[in-house]
């Protein structure tokens, strides 16, 4: 479905309050029927959605690349995260502003994207780090475990009287009577 040229203005606010009803709207291309040709005006249309479609792809990429830093960051909490989404919006917004959304976006937007990419390795190196840590500390704990646990058997040489079993005369050897 096409919009109509008056119609372009407003499509993306309606777009905008559609998507918060759970309800899916796209706006298409016009089709070239079978065996004809499209008017000039169409495809004006044809490449003014083009164009809107990478904007929002654009938008969107950028959207999830600086939601995908701030959910590494940022611990989940119900009562942060509408300030967290609402937060990444306006900072996508912003540089939206600063970095055009088209597809030339130039080497502005790939320092961006690189800059992105090494603070996700940094914060993975980092994660990888603390969970070595942690499992070197764990290795120390529990060897510091076990020879303690076998220092305490070695000194008890007698045995212990909370084994299962009987050490009486009088014992059959049978469990049932």
């Amino acid at each position: 479905m096409a919009l109509p040229n008056k119609a372009t203005t407003t499509a993306w606010m309606i777009l905008s309050e559609l998507m918060g009803q759970r309800e899916v709207r796209a706006v298409l291309s016009i089709k070239k029927p079978i065996g004809g040709v499209l008017m000039a005006d169409e495809l004006r249309a044809n490449d003014r959605i083009a164009s809107d479609r990478v904007m929002v792809e654009n938008f969107f990429g950028r959207l999830k690349t600086l939601w995908s830093v701030c959910s590494d960051i940022y611990a989940w909490k119900r009562q942060n995260y509408d300030m967290l989404f609402q937060t990444c919006l306006a900072l996508t917004n912003v540089h939206g502003r600063i970095h055009k959304l088209r597809a030339e976006d130039g080497d502005a937007n790939t320092q961006y994207v690189n800059r992105l990419i090494s603070i996700g390795s940094k914060i993975v190196k980092n994660k990888k780090a603390a969970s070595r840590t942690y499992r070197s500390k764990r290795k120390v704990r529990l060897s510091l475990a076990m020879a303690a646990e076998s220092a305490f058997t070695a000194a008890d040489p007698g045995g212990s009287d909370t084994e299962i079993g009987s050490h009486s005369e009088s014992d059959s050897g049978r469990l049932f009577y």
